[in-house]
């Protein structure tokens, strides 16, 4: 008899040992938190954004000269598409960003254009819309729902209004396209809300 109270205390103390290791360790897998200076980002891989790189060197105007609007509208677009690979409807969100890499790169970081000089002009799927002055960053130019499998396709065109003074001369633009999609239903880029 006392050598099944030993044998069945020795087991519940192997029991009780490993339920409170269990315990501790989800216990410290729940709580942990890590600090850290990277901004993280989700990405769900849903939208796809599809340069034609061919067309052109990148969006910059370091060599242009003012345009009128009619003028503008013939020069040579930069062109992409944009594809919804998931299941479900994606709202998406088109914006022309400053492309900082490009400005250091260039040796031009002071002496960036002015948005409020700049005209742009886009073609979705063949529709084309009418000549904008650039409001700044980040300029919206095109917001949507786009259903599964479904594709847009763009062209985008930027010129210096005929309007700008003496001021774009030895000035720089460079940009690049910025493609932001939320869960539909939801309206805010930034946070997802």
């Amino acid at each position: 008899m006392e050598k099944k109270s030993i044998k069945f205390l020795k087991w519940s103390f192997w029991i009780i040992c490993v339920i409170l290791m269990f315990a501790f360790v989800s216990y410290a897998a729940f709580n942990f938190a890590q600090s850290g200076i990277n901004e993280n980002k989700l990405s769900t891989g849903t939208l796809i954004l599809n340069l034609d790189d061919s067309s052109s060197e990148g969006i910059s105007l370091s060599t242009a000269i003012p345009a009128s609007d009619s003028d503008g509208l013939m020069t040579t677009a930069y062109t992409f598409t944009i594809k919804n690979t998931g299941t479900l409807n994606a709202n998406y969100q088109l914006s022309l960003a400053n492309d900082d890499d490009k400005y250091v790169s260039h040796g031009c970081s002071g002496s960036k254009m002015n948005w409020t000089n700049i005209k742009y002009s886009f073609s979705k799927d063949g529709t084309t819309q009418a000549p904008q002055l650039l409001s700044g960053p980040p300029n919206v130019f095109d917001t949507g729902i786009l259903k599964p499998n479904e594709t847009h396709s763009y062209a985008l065109k930027l010129w210096i209004a005929d309007s700008a003074g003496n001021d774009v001369m030895g000035t720089h633009f460079h940009g690049k396209i910025k493609l932001q999609g939320i869960q539909e239903g939801h309206v805010n880029y930034d946070t997802g809300e």
